[in-house]
């Protein structure tokens, strides 16, 4: 959500700094009285239509009037050779439609003519050695300009801004074209980049989105942050293999850019490189590459198809974040780590296959892939992280592998088809909402080594209807399992001491819930909702004092011996009788059953739900040793 929120506020940020024109300091007649006179008795003026121009001893154009509107300058002005005009010498003069600059002068200084939106013509002599950074920033009447072939270098955000110019030739003089050189330029369409280039810097061409046609030169080795940013017209690009590092948000928000052509030069291409390319459809990742970074293919909607080489060992956070299309993809045998969000919004994926080397899948990476029917996770994964399953509505059935030993925040939250999930004996915490919302989810079982069951975590989950909590569990969060409607019996294991707030809430079908004698704490709404509700619990017990007070209905437990079938207060051969009998005849009724509606509690010695053969052998075998403590009697 933040790199949303940040992106938007990018895009509007962008948009006004493209849209509006721009601040600057005052010009020089704003200066006080005192250094007005001081430049006044350093320069001389010369009079242009409009007003005045004024020039120093040295050559240097200083500044002009507000009111100028066309300036034809002179080669010489008062006996001094005009050699360069000084920064912001013209700035601002909005009333400025047309300049004449002489032969001889050989230096533009910065911002010399910035935010002269009026100006229209301009020409350039080619003994200009020198334009500074901004020098025609926001002149956005620049229809056309002529780069003379004795400039060396465009400076920084030299052209920013300047929205009405639709070409520009650039010479081969150029070794360098500066950060944001063409910034926000909308209606360029075409311009060469000569082979004298060896980088396309930062946000060179940011925002020229009516540029449809360029060719990059095999001089070019990099292409900097946000280079090509938002140039939505931009259908195609071929990279040349000269090119060894793509930089961030390069070809951001290309929305036009169906193909593009990375050689296997690249060495690396950076975080959000192609984000929100919507019309790319297909894509190979170089050989060369090793990792594809956070978001470099985020919001590429119509991707269908991407060629992941394996060479590569991670896939970044956010990489392929809602591409929608993307139905399958084949990741290599060399991978390692899976990010955050990665494959986030995948919704046309419908199945993944994850390779052995893999260790870590990170939070939310396939959270609301809702076609998602088919995963197969490799035995090294230990963790199933926070989101990383969440609102995969057509996840049915999942193996976790037995590496498996922690089930993080809302992994599964919402998975609306997962019918029945296995958990692997050494998962030890089942973290806060982790199986929130599985609303067909009718079956899970809780290992050994589970300790604590989080907030939430299967909350709402109606059509739960079996569930055993492990003799290991130490905490139930809040609202844990609020709203299991399907659930009619629960036994509180001994290690725990509290019942927190709403666990059991709005579990509308639950009939019995045993209650061991240590509890000393349960909240006033732990069993909210509970309409069917009978608590056992054992007298004078903390639990019988709460029911009291909040009227809950309760049955105290018999002081009956586990394994006394015949409640005549010693375990016996005879008790191992009846309960062999019982495994033969199930109608047959034991004396027990008359005696307590817990009797389970007290027959079911080896705590594995069902009355067998086995129960008879360990009561037998308690007749032989009686100090032998038997499994139900631990629980």
């Amino acid at each position: 959500m933040k790199k949303k929120i940040k992106t938007l506020i990018f895009i509007f940020t962008s948009a006004v700094l493209c849209a509006l024109p721009l601040t600057a300091p005052a010009p020089l007649s704003g200066i006080s009285t005192g250094t007005a006179a001081v430049y006044a008795a350093a320069e001389k003026s010369y009079q242009v239509n409009g007003g005045y121009i004024y020039i120093n001893d040295e050559g240097i154009i200083t500044r002009a009037d507000d009111s100028i509107t066309k300036a034809v300058i002179p080669e010489t002005i008062k006996d001094i050779k005009v050699v360069g005009l000084g920064s912001e010498a013209f700035m601002q003069k909005r009333k400025l439609t047309s300049v004449t600059l002489p032969n001889g002068i050989t230096t533009i200084g910065n911002s010399a003519f910035r935010q002269c939106t009026e100006l229209r013509s301009i020409n350039l002599p080619d003994s200009i050695t020198s334009i500074g950074s901004n020098a025609f920033q926001a002149c956005t009447s620049l229809a056309d300009i002529n780069i003379p072939s004795s400039l060396t270098e465009i400076k920084n955000t030299t052209f920013g801004t300047c929205t009405s110019l639709t070409a520009v030739t650039i010479p081969d003089s150029v070794t360098r074209i500066g950060n944001r050189a063409f910034e926000c330029c909308s209606a360029l369409t075409k311009i060469n980049i000569p082979v004298s280039v060896t980088k396309i810097e930062n946000g060179t061409f940011e925002g020229c989105n009516a540029l449809s046609d360029i060719t990059i030169p095999n001089s070019v080795t990099a292409i900097g942050n946000r280079a090509f940013q938002s140039c939505s017209s931009l259908k195609s690009i071929d990279i040349p293999d000269s090119v060894t590092e793509i930089g961030e948000n390069a070809f951001a928000f290309c929305s036009g850019l169906t193909e593009i052509n990375l050689h296997d030069s690249i060495k690396e291409i950076d975080c959000y490189a192609f984000e929100y390319c919507t019309a790319l459809a297909s894509v190979t990742v170089p050989n060369s590459v090793i990792t594809i970074k956070e978001g470099t293919f985020q919001g590429c909607y119509t991707m269908t198809n991407v060629n992941i080489p394996d060479s590569v060992t991670s896939v970044g956070d956010r990489a392929f974040e809602a591409c929608q299309s993307l139905a399958d993809i084949k990741l290599p045998d060399s991978l390692t780590s899976i990010g955050m969000l990665a494959f986030e919004y995948c919704t046309a994926l419908t199945s993944i296959d994850i390779p052995a080397s893999v260790t870590e899948i990170n939070t939310g990476a396939f959270n609301g892939c809702t076609f998602l029917t088919d995963v197969n996770l490799p035995d090294g994964i230990t963790s199933i992280d926070a989101s990383v399953f969440r609102n995969c509505t057509e996840l049915k059935d999942i193996k976790l592998p037995d590496s498996v030993t922690y089930i993080g925040y809302n992994a599964f939250e919402e998975c609306t088809g997962l019918t029945e999930m296995v958990l692997p004996d050494g998962v030890e915490r089942i973290d806060n909402y982790a199986f929130s919302g599985c609303t067909a989810l009718t079956k899970i079982n809780i290992p050994s080594a589970v300790n604590f069951i989080g907030d939430g975590c299967f909350v709402g989950c109606a059509s739960l209807t079996d569930i055993k909590l492990p003799k290991s569990l130490a905490g139930i969060g809040i609202d844990a399992f609020g709203g299991c409607s399907g659930i009619t019996d629960i036994r509180i294991p001994k290690n725990m001491t509290i019942i927190t707030d709403q666990t059991f809430a709005n579990c509308e079908n639950l009939e019995t819930v045993i209650i061991p004698q240590n509890i000393i704490s349960i909240s006033h709404n732990a069993f909210i909702n509970c309409p069917k509700l009978k608590v056992m619990c054992y007298e004078n017990s903390y639990t019988e004092s709460f029911c009291k007070e909040n009227g809950i209905n309760y049955e105290l437990i018999p002081d009956i011996k586990a394994g006394d079938i015949d409640c005549d207060g010693h375990v016996t051969a005879s008790d191992a009788a009846l309960i062999l009998q019982k495994t033969m005849v199930e109608s047959c009724k034991l004396p027990i059953q008359d005696a307590t509606s817990i009797w389970m509690m007290f027959t079911d010695v080896d705590c594995d739900d069902n009355i067998t053969a086995g129960d008879a052998a360990l009561v037998l075998q308690r007749t032989l040793t009686p100090s032998l403590m038997l499994p139900c009697e631990k629980d």
